[in-house]
């Protein structure tokens, strides 16, 4: 089930991943699945070895991978999927496996492998395309916040990139910044220091793209929405970062961080339209999130135990004509 087929130039072959049923019993609710790897013995592809290699060392029970795909990525090759029944959501984050540098996806032993997340869990089904050189992540956003309805709508461009060690970011890249980028109304006349009895306090439009620069000192750095009951916020606690979107006290979406990143000046950039959100954090971590409720003008505060706003900065997005024009 959900197929996919890549070339490799430099075997001459095609390779395929698809969900492999290991053990299925509808009737008892049993559907034990892994991932299967197979390729052709020459570059027909009606020339299919009769072999497939699978994926991850265990089957997963009614946690189906789907939406699998293989693709190369400097000299590296990837398998991507998303887990089904993890989520609120049905279909889950997009997950990732890599393979060791100049080998086949074949030849890789994917079941001794890690599995690595691209994304928080409120972009499902993703998929990574190539647009020339550059990888771009789509999928889409559920319909509700706390349930599992099928696409509304389908997230901005965000590009895929690769880091020293294999490991992939995620950022929106300066090309789809510029085209959705408005009028700037917001900014931080100079920097500030966050603690105990102060904060930075500024405007988010109804449709707005709001950017910050920080160190965070302490241990959480909140972005509160308090009249939505919404904060977005940063922690630094016991050795590990994350990032979170918590609606009325529940966790909407949430990322880990590499805590060294943490240690130095950071990024943080929310792009806000009626229910969505889709944060970026230092240009590596992508966290969109659908929340609970729709967001107008709204007065934001940004509070710490102990931080410094190096910058903030709001703008406007540019609406779907203006961007047609462009």
């Amino acid at each position: 089930r959900d197929p996919f087929v890549a070339y490799d130039e430099e075997t001459e072959r095609f390779y395929s991943v698809a969900i492999n049923y290991v053990r299925r019993v509808p009737g008892e609710g049993i559907f034990d699945a892994n991932l299967a790897i197979g390729r052709t013995a020459s570059r027909s592809l009606e020339d299919w070895c009769k072999e497939a290699k699978p994926v991850f060392a265990e089957t997963n029970d009614n946690h189906d991978p789907e939406c699998p795909q293989l693709l190369k990525i400097g000299n590296r090759w990837y398998v991507f999927t998303s887990f089904y029944g993890f989520s609120r959501h049905g279909v889950g984050r997009l997950a990732y496996l890599i393979g060791d540098q100049g080998m086949d996806p074949y030849s890789v032993d994917w079941t001794a492998k890690e599995i690595h997340y691209l994304t928080s869990e409120d972009i499902c089904a993703a998929q990574v395309a190539p647009k020339g050189d550059a990888f771009y992540l789509f999928g889409w956003i559920p319909k509700q916040y706390d349930a599992g309805f099928w696409v509304v709508h389908v997230n901005l461009p965000t590009q895929v990139y690769q880091l020293e060690d294999g490991l992939l970011g995620a950022r929106m890249d300066e090309e789809t910044t510029d085209l959705i980028r408005g009028e700037r109304y917001f900014e931080l006349d100079s920097a500030k220091d966050v603690g105990p009895g102060s904060s930075v306090a500024l405007t988010a439009a109804k449709r707005c793209d709001i950017e910050v620069d920080f160190l965070l000192e302490g241990e959480t750095l909140i972005l509160d929405y308090a009249e939505k009951k919404l904060q977005i916020e940063i922690t630094k606690k016991a050795g590990k970062g994350a990032a979170k979107v918590i609606f009325n006290h529940m966790t909407l979406s949430e990322m880990e961080l590499d805590e060294e990143q943490l240690e130095s000046q950071g990024t943080i950039r929310i792009i806000s339209e009626a229910d969505m959100l889709e944060i970026y954090m230092n240009n590596r971590y992508y966290m969109p999130a659908r929340i609970g409720v729709k967001l107008g003008e709204e007065q934001v505060s940004i509070e710490s135990d102990a931080a410094t706003i190096y910058r903030a900065e709001a703008y406007c997005l540019k609406t779907a004509q203006e961007v047609k024009a462009q």
